[in-house]
């Protein structure tokens, strides 16, 4: 993951949501599309489907880097 570089939207990233104080918390790797009206889309590839998450329940996203950004290509 690259903490420090925000994902655009079409980036593959990690989203951990917690939906309470106690929740230990869940992490899914998604497709970024978009943040809008308060809540992040986010795309599953299978089975195929496009959802939103409350931005008050994401901890963190993270981009996940491709390989050509890994080597420096």
């Amino acid at each position: 993951m690259h903490p420090g570089r925000p994902p655009q939207p079409g980036d593959t990233v990690v989203v951990v949501t917690r939906t309470w104080d106690n929740d230990p918390g869940q992490a899914y790797i998604k497709i970024y599309r978009r943040r809008a009206a308060g809540h992040y889309h986010l795309e599953q590839i299978n089975p195929p489907a496009t959802f939103k998450v409350p931005e008050q329940y994401v901890v963190s996203i993270h981009k996940v880097p491709t390989l050509n950004e890994l080597y420096g290509v």
